[in-house]
């Protein structure tokens, strides 16, 4: 499923990148155009969040070894990978946002962490799609510019936006590590 996933994101990205979803403005005059393409990698990471959200949670309580860090594995490299597709149609002329889909894999992996940790494994994915509508409807200014924390609109080399979006992951990843949740499952 989760290689279907990745290919169809990658079919997105390719199809439909250029085109731009406009929402509407509720932090300014005139609401961002998102490309398609910059949201193709939320594809992967939702499917890869509910893949994990439809495990047996007592049976995952017991296992004697760490579900947690397998879960974690499995996340990463899923958008690791969707992350190296993404560069990679770009890097072949396919299209123009690949660099910026691929930053945006890697934020909405860590978004996913986040929300698994802190709503439980079921509102995981809900999280970086609430991210998307958020940042379009918020994310830009009164001159239809993207907003500092809107990465998913930013440049794909905005060295700031690949901060936000390592410092985002890096956060998801540490708070899925450390303790106990009563909402995750895992022990």
């Amino acid at each position: 499923m989760c290689l279907l996933a990745l290919a169809i994101a990658a079919a997105f990205l390719v199809g439909l990148g250029d085109v731009e979803a406009s929402f509407p403005a509720l932090g300014a005059l005139e609401g961002l155009a998102v490309p398609m393409g910059l949201i193709a990698p939320l594809i992967v990471v939702v499917v890869v969040g509910w893949g994990l959200a439809s495990g047996d949670r007592k049976l995952e309580a017991v296992a004697a070894r760490s579900i947690r860090g397998r879960d974690i594995a499995f996340v990463c490299g899923w958008a690791l990978a969707a992350a190296l597709v993404c560069g990679a149609i770009e890097a072949l002329g396919l299209n123009g946002h690949g660099i910026a889909a691929a930053r945006n894999a890697i934020g909405f992996a860590g978004l996913l962490f986040v929300g698994r940790r802190l709503g439980g494994g079921a509102i995981g994915p809900l999280i970086p799609a609430v991210f998307v509508v958020f940042a379009a409807a918020f994310g830009g200014d009164f001159e239809g510019r993207p907003r500092w924390w809107a990465w998913l609109v930013a440049d794909g080399i905005d060295p700031f936006s690949w901060a936000l979006v390592s410092g985002t992951a890096l956060v998801g990843i540490v708070i899925s590590l450390g303790g106990t949740h009563p909402l995750d499952g895992h022990s």
